[in-house]
């Protein structure tokens, strides 16, 4: 919500299994008083409590002139197990950035892939899973064979990770930091989000994204995380170039991105499993970013480009839509 207030949490019991074994005794129970019995297995989670703010509530900022709300993906989980789906890309679409008059860039809400762009890492805290054994150990003189007899083991205590509180949900507008986390983003003048990741123009044309990267939607060539932004590779716009340069308009979407220049010329990057690229192919992913054509040649004189989900569209000064879509058409 970007208000300052965040979500406790509770643990709520996710299975309860009718087990026989000799696992879970007490920890001051004598080997030799363990034996198989009935029992049972109880799994827990960790629930984040709701807090649902149904009227608007003012956001401590100032002087904005854009903002931008991710949109997420249908995990398909229930939403006890979606709320603690946060390791994976299951459960997306938790946090916004907004651009101020002076081209900063502010963001809030959920941190778990680094989209905040604070250059901070989200802690992880073990909790144990749910249950414990206790080992097993043979009474003297039972042997292999022996109608009594179990193979015997140690004890053991299942665990598991989850993301703590600490720098999961970043609650207030925070100042999105500069390349190799010096200073902050400035010049600004566009901004996306979109997924687990964002991404912003600057006003000479070069771009910056940052948070998942999972299938290449930060475009710098990699796919690693980033907690801080990273400079948009030229790719094939121009080879001779590191970075790309002119950019002007851009949209983020889960798992890709759309990007304009100056002109005119469509260009996008990620997951291409459907065609959303536009490049004329359905390769996996892109690292970094292809030109979009259409089925007479390159898109130009585009004005207008959005990204969601499986789909990219362009919109030309003439008024003509273009899309790629879901139905794996490669070429718009």
């Amino acid at each position: 919500m970007g208000d300052g207030n965040w979500n406790e949490y509770h643990e709520e019991i996710i299975s309860t299994e009718d087990v026989w074994g000799n696992c879970c005794w007490p920890a001051d129970t004598p080997l030799d008083s363990q034996r198989y019995r009935d029992h049972k297995h109880i799994k827990y989670k960790r629930v984040q409590d709701n807090n649902n703010v149904l009227s608007p509530q003012k956001i401590n900022l100032k002087d904005i002139v854009a903002i931008s709300a991710a949109t997420g993906v249908e995990s398909g989980l229930n939403k006890d197990a979606e709320k603690l789906d946060l390791l994976n890309d299951n459960t997306s679409g938790g946090h916004t950035l907004a651009l101020d008059k002076n081209g900063n860039v502010w963001a809030w809400g959920l941190n778990n892939k680094g989209q905040i762009g604070t250059n901070t890492d989200v802690k992880f805290e073990q909790i144990q899973l749910g249950f414990t054994t206790n080992g097993y150990t043979n009474d003297e003189g039972v042997v292999e064979g022996d109608s009594e007899w179990h193979k015997e083991y140690d004890a053991e205590t299942y665990y598991t990770y989850i993301p703590s509180q600490e720098n999961l949900y970043i609650t207030e507008p925070t100042k999105v930091v500069g390349l190799e986390g010096i200073g902050y983003l400035n010049s600004i003048s566009e901004i996306s989000a979109g997924g687990n990741s964002s991404i912003a123009v600057r006003n000479d044309g070069y771009a910056y994204a940052w948070g998942n990267n999972d299938n290449g939607q930060l475009g710098d060539g990699l796919s690693d995380n980033a907690s801080m932004p990273m400079q948009l590779l030229s790719g094939a716009k121009n080879p001779y170039v590191t970075y790309f340069r002119d950019a002007l308009y851009v949209d983020m979407a889960t798992d890709h991105a759309v990007i304009t220049t100056r002109d005119g010329e469509v260009y996008s990057w990620g997951a291409n499993r459907n065609g959303q690229l536009g490049n004329g192919a359905t390769s996996v992913k892109e690292f970094s970013p292809v030109q979009v054509v259409s089925a007479n040649g390159n898109l130009d004189n585009v004005v207008y480009v959005s990204a969601a989900g499986s789909h990219s569209y362009a919109v030309n000064g003439n008024g003509d839509v273009y899309m790629g879509y879901k139905c794996k058409r490669s070429a718009w």
